[in-house]
């Protein structure tokens, strides 16, 4: 074969994957989070959005009226988010750790326990990691590993081996450990970085998974399995994925939110099913989501107003596919509505409407028993997303093993890598203008790489060869 020939056919089709995987990922949505009536979403762009119910001020736009459609702050760059009942919690690419909405258990961590109508940031600290909120309390982890709580404490669910209310951000213990946390009603999980899961707060109905019914005001260990992944707590159960990709469930079953097939209380982790292909979980309030590894979408537990999405208002208390479809993302779900985000950055929702917390505007019914799509709403402002490209170099690309980012002007503070599909695949955090990142364990083939600065986002795609 002509070499010249076969030089122009490669970079022939790597031009046509190139503006293949451009159209893929010219994402909108690439977080979501539904709150107990009201939604918050980031968009590919970093700017944040938010809908549904704004009575508590949850919204942060400094009113409290409804929004049924997304609507943009006018803050931007921001890189994750949690919505409690009435109140949000969110973190900014620089690490700033920001909050708005209701306050009276000091949910908020300003010090106060004063309702705030617009965000305001919490602490000085620029090296929050993770965030996770739910009715009246909070969990944080720092780029250190420590865990922080705050909110209330009724029974023991901040960690802190009291049962006083915390209105700032307490630390819980000494350790540096901790990767990965969730917020449930009255309790909270976490695990740490040697793959155990620990688990504290309320246990009335066996949600801490520790083979009794007694609440606990200090982290516990959940069993001696070392291989755990991700969790996620509901009001009163509890979700997890193992490293081989099997699903566990425990807690509260009345509506066969465990999906073993019964309605009965699990005071330890059961395996559903044999299926070791489950890639993602959200526990909502009386009900299950789970997404395997083929991109298929399950829901289990309680269908008020058809929060399931499965087209009915039938309880299930075995997990039920939703659909065909095979490209859905994230999930997430609030008391009565649900959110998912789909591979090629489509948002879609189900299940009551009555406070537009869907984002469809108004429905000829106040809700929707399938999924219905959010359509994508124009920024205010660009000028925060693809930032001068002449201040930044991504090179070599393409690339085998090494790949070195710089910007002229700027520190890069943090990195996220994605596939093509938009799955995140790591996060960095660094403080450098020069930042080199090894991606030898990456199969061939193209990804996308954000990087963060105090500036804003700017966005590259990259060659794995």
């Amino acid at each position: 074969m002509n070499t010249i020939y076969k030089g122009k056919r490669i970079k022939l089709s790597l031009l046509i994957i190139l503006l293949v995987s451009s159209n893929s990922f010219a994402q909108c949505w690439s977080a979501i989070e539904m709150g107990g009536n009201q939604a918050t979403a980031i968009k590919s762009d970093g700017t944040l959005w938010v809908w549904g119910d704004n009575n508590y001020y949850q919204l942060g736009d400094g009113t409290t009226v409804d929004k049924n459609a997304p609507s943009q702050f006018n803050l931007n760059n921001w890189s994750q988010i949690s919505a409690g009942a009435r109140h949000t919690i969110a973190i900014k690419s620089d690490g700033t750790l920001w909050a708005w909405g209701n306050n009276t258990q000091g949910q908020l961590g300003d010090g106060t326990n004063i309702d705030k109508t617009l965000p305001i940031q919490i602490t000085t600290s620029n090296n929050w990691l993770k965030v996770s909120s739910n009715y009246y309390h909070t969990l944080a982890i720092k780029t250190d590993g420590t865990l922080w709580a705050w909110g209330r404490n009724n029974f023991g669910t901040l960690g802190d081996g009291t049962y006083s209310n915390k209105n700032i951000p307490t630390q819980i213990g000494t350790l540096n450990t901790w990767s990965e946390i969730s917020t449930g009603n009255e309790h909270s999980i976490a695990i740490k970085t040697d793959g155990t899961i620990w688990a504290w707060g309320q246990n009335s109905s066996g949600q801490l998974g520790i083979g009794t019914t007694i609440s606990n005001n200090l982290p516990i260990k959940v069993g001696t399995d070392t291989n755990w992944i991700k969790i996620s707590a509901g009001s009163s159960h509890s979700l997890a994925i193992k490293s081989d990709g099997s699903l566990w469930c425990w807690g509260s079953n009345g509506f066969g939110q465990i999906g073993d097939g019964t309605n009965i209380n699990k005071i330890i982790p059961i395996q559903i099913g044999t299926a070791s292909t489950w890639s993602e979980i959200s526990a909502g309030y009386d009900n299950s989501f789970s997404i395997k590894s083929d991109g298929s979408l399950w829901a289990w537990g309680n269908n008020f107003a058809g929060k399931l999405g499965d087209g009915t208002n039938t309880d299930k208390n075995i997990l039920t596919q939703i659909g065909t479809n095979l490209n859905w993302l994230h999930i997430n779900s609030g008391y009565n509505s649900t959110i998912a985000l789909k591979a090629d950055g489509g948002l879609w929702s189900w299940g009551s409407n009555l406070d537009g917390q869907l984002g469809v505007g108004v429905l000829p019914l106040p809700y929707t028993f399938a999924p219905y799509s959010i359509s994508c709403p124009t920024s205010l402002s660009n000028e925060h997303f693809n930032l001068d490209s002449a201040n930044f170099t991504t090179f070599p690309n393409p690339t085998k093993n090494l790949l070195n980012i710089e910007t002229k002007e700027s520190k890069i503070q943090k990195i996220e890598l994605y596939d093509i599909n938009g799955k995140l695949l790591f996060v960095e955090i660094h403080n450098s203008s020069k930042v080199k990142i090894d991606i030898s364990s990456l199969e061939k083939g193209i990804y996308f790489i954000k990087s963060f600065t105090k500036e804003g986002i700017l966005n590259s795609r990259i060659i794995k060869i």
